[in-house]
């Protein structure tokens, strides 16, 4: 009797046949355009968390600077720097943020003229800066009418702009080298933009403007803050 489990030679070549070039090249192009199309989808998440972390650490420098203003009964500078950016050296805008305060009368009879460091630098995510704009994103900007001024940073100098909130939460901004306060609610604002529009003037909404950017308000006549996102 015939073993029911035997193959025929002449069946052989049809149960070992495998996938034909054409098959394999249509897997692979899937595999491509499933493999682009993640990774653009994962940029973009990375690109939003890093607004929303950068838009934080803002918020959090800004409140901070606020309740040392008001704690310790003094003027507290909030520096927004320029750092060149190893990571990401096309980077236009300030990716940076140091608080200060004056010196204390002892510290002058000392001799000590310079603003006095409250805390290290924070620096912002790589991909992500303080648009230069003052038209369109960062308002605070021309209503300080501020010009970048130098200071030292390791490695040389760096720009920054300033404004000052006082123990009061008073805002104030230095038109030419007076302080005064703003009082106008929708002139203070900084937006942080992905850094390849540091210095697009592009108005939100319209074509070649950022897509997603993270909106910060400060309150002048009491310092706190609040937040926009698109």
């Amino acid at each position: 009797m015939r073993n029911r489990n035997y193959i025929r030679p002449s069946h052989l070549g049809k149960i070992r046949s495998g996938f034909t070039l054409v098959e394999l090249l249509v897997v692979l192009a899937i595999i491509a355009i499933l493999t682009a199309a993640s990774t653009s989808a994962f940029q973009s998440v990375l690109q939003s968390s890093n607004l929303s972390q950068a838009g934080q650490t803002l918020t959090e420098e800004i409140n901070l600077a606020r309740q040392i203003a008001s704690a310790r009964n003094t003027t507290v500078e909030v520096r927004l720097i320029k750092l060149a950016q190893v990571q990401n050296p096309s980077a236009t805008g300030y990716n940076a943020i140091q608080l200060f305060r004056p010196p204390t009368p002892s510290e002058t009879e000392a001799g000590a003229t310079a603003m006095v460091a409250l805390a290290q630098r924070v620096i912002l995510p790589s991909s992500v800066v303080i648009s230069q704009d003052s038209s369109n994103y960062s308002q605070l900007l021309f209503e300080a009418a501020l010009n970048p001024t130098a200071m030292t940073v390791p490695g040389g100098s760096a720009s920054y702009a300033a404004f000052h909130i006082m123990p009061s939460g008073l805002v104030q901004v230095m038109n030419g080298i007076i302080p005064i306060q703003s009082t106008t609610m929708s002139a203070l604002y900084l937006s942080l933009v992905p850094a390849i529009y540091g210095q697009t003037s592009t108005a939100p909404g319209s074509a070649g403007a950022p897509a997603n950017y993270f909106l910060v308000q400060i309150n002048p006549n009491t310092g706190t803050t609040s937040v926009y996102r698109p």
